[in-house]
Formats: C-alpha cells, sequence, structure tokens
C-alpha cells in the first residue's frame, strides 16, 4: 500500500482485514492487525467488530470474549454489531444460554434487538426446541 504513496488509515485497513478474513486469508489479515498496531493506529470499534465476528465464525469463543474484555478497556464497549454478533457466534456453537444471556444483556445495555437479532435466534431456537411441533 505505502508503495503508492497513499497512505493508509484505519478504514483502509479495516476494509483488508475484512477482505483477508472474509476470502480465508487469515494470517494476512492478522498481520495487518499487528501492522496497524506497530503504526500506533488504533483499533476502532469496526476494527474490533471485524475480530469479533472471525473468532466467532471459527467457534473461538474464548478468544471471542478476551477481544470484547480488550475492546472495553479500551474504552470502546460493545455496540448494537458487537452483541449481534457475540449472539450469533454462541448460537453457531449451541451454547444458547449464553446467546439468550447477550440478547439480555444487549437490552440492559440499552440496545434494542433488531431484524439481525431474530433471524438469528429464531431458526436456532426452533432447530433446537423439542417441544416445539414440526410440521
Amino acid at each position: 500500500m505505502e508503495n503508492s504513496k497513499v497512505l493508509p488509515d484505519v478504514v483502509t485497513y479495516n476494509t483488508f482485514i475484512n477482505g483477508y478474513f472474509k476470502w480465508g486469508s487469515s494470517e494476512e489479515g492478522f498481520r495487518l492487525v499487528e501492522e496497524m498496531r506497530e503504526k500506533w493506529m488504533e483499533l476502532n470499534a469496526v476494527t474490533n467488530n471485524i475480530l469479533v465476528k472471525w473468532y466467532c465464525k471459527e467457534g473461538n469463543m474464548n478468544e471471542t470474549s478476551e477481544r470484547v474484555r480488550v475492546m472495553e478497556e479500551s474504552g470502546l464497549p460493545p455496540d448494537k454489531v458487537t452483541y449481534n454478533t457475540l449472539i450469533n457466534g454462541y448460537c453457531k456453537v449451541g451454547n444458547l444460554s449464553e446467546a439468550f444471556g447477550m440478547m439480555d444483556l444487549m437490552g440492559r445495555k440499552g440496545f434494542k434487538m433488531d431484524t439481525v437479532t431474530l433471524n438469528t435466534l429464531l431458526p436456532t431456537r426452533v432447530v433446537n426446541d423439542p417441544d416445539l411441533e414440526r410440521s
């Protein structure tokens, strides 16, 4: 990037990091995160949400929790995107109690459920509830 004399900013880095993760080049994504740190660029909410999304996609909820902790310590509390991503991640690993716990915490923090939240929870609830009548 720097060879073209255009200096990347956090938006540029986020775009590339997200792209690398999306297309399966996580090593390159993490390399860019490290490059940002080396250049004293702060990871913003978008950068952190990209990392949370990646860890959730990989089913690594321990690393996801650690990333959220680091976000909070850095003065970047989870936002609606973070909570929806966490709910999705917990649903994907089959931990519905934690997913519903995140939904509750999301509400207590002042965020309302939206279609993303419901589209994540409802199919999981229907699939995992043996008491629901199947048609």
